[in-house]
């Protein structure tokens, strides 16, 4: 893994966002497709229009961090990594040999049991299907919201809690783990 200064720090637009995320998924099915393996798409979860800072690489070399200490102290094959440090957040992917059912609950162990571990979105994507195994597979809720413990989904989309709130807790999680601004 190369690590990477800061590119621009700056909003982006839904178009970029929605750019990126076209090319995640193009990259992903090209690596699931050449690999035949489950692979791990790791993003952070941040909400507003500034997808990348201090605080979200931070946070995405945590995450990143983890995996990879994961796959080593349990002697599992990572085939491929690759990395994206953009205006549209980092992005981190990893081609594991490893059942892709175990893979997923070691990812959700990993957010369950780290502290910063919520602020992390780590899928797991399916060679057969070529899509994301969901926590609900396993017998998991769907995640919680950082601020209220109801469903994060539910409070993202009616907007429950404000902009600054969220990167409030954000920021104040990120300090209490090792984060300086």
């Amino acid at each position: 893994m190369t690590h990477h200064t800061l590119p621009d720090i700056r909003p982006i637009t839904l178009h970029e966002l929605l750019d990126a995320k076209e090319k995640r998924v193009a990259l992903q099915h090209r690596l699931l497709k050449q690999y035949r393996l489950p692979l791990i798409s790791l993003t952070i979860t941040l909400p507003g229009a500034v997808k990348l800072n201090g605080c979200a690489l931070f946070l995405f070399r945590q995450a990143q961090q983890q995996i990879i200490q994961y796959y080593q102290q349990h002697h599992i094959t990572c085939l491929k990594t690759i990395e994206h440090i953009q205006a549209t957040g980092s992005e981190g992917f990893f081609v594991l040999d490893m059942p892709e059912l175990s893979l997923k609950q070691a990812c959700i162990d990993l957010e369950q049991q780290h502290p910063l571990g919520r602020l992390w979105d780590i899928d797991v994507l399916s060679p057969a299907t070529l899509t994301s195994i969901s926590r609900t597979q396993l017998g998991y809720p769907p995640r919680q919201c950082l601020i209220c413990d109801n469903n994060a989904k539910i409070c993202g989309r009616a907007r429950t809690h404000s902009l600054d709130e969220l990167n409030q807790t954000i920021m104040t999680l990120a300090t209490q783990h090792g984060y300086r601004a």
